[in-house]
């Protein structure tokens, strides 16, 4: 699979934490967040918390929501 693919899919996952950590997502849904993030890492093959991974695809110091915001 392509970084490009594999960095759209690490910004989901980092968004989706972001959504639970900031009360965006209510806490009665973070369990089904948590599966959802697990469920879309394994189906890309991306793994959050492997920090060689997140070093390679990482598009920080963006964040989805901003560059979401620039084409809106």
């Amino acid at each position: 699979m392509s970084d490009k693919k594999q960095q759209l899919v690490l910004a989901i996952i980092d968004f989706l934490h972001q959504s639970i950590d900031d009360g965006t997502v209510k806490q009665d849904d973070k369990e089904s967040l948590d599966i959802a993030i697990q469920c879309i890492g394994e189906a890309f093959g991306v793994d959050p918390v492997d920090e060689e991974q997140r070093e390679r695809l990482s598009i920080e110091p963006a964040k989805l929501q901003s560059i979401f915001d620039v084409f809106l």
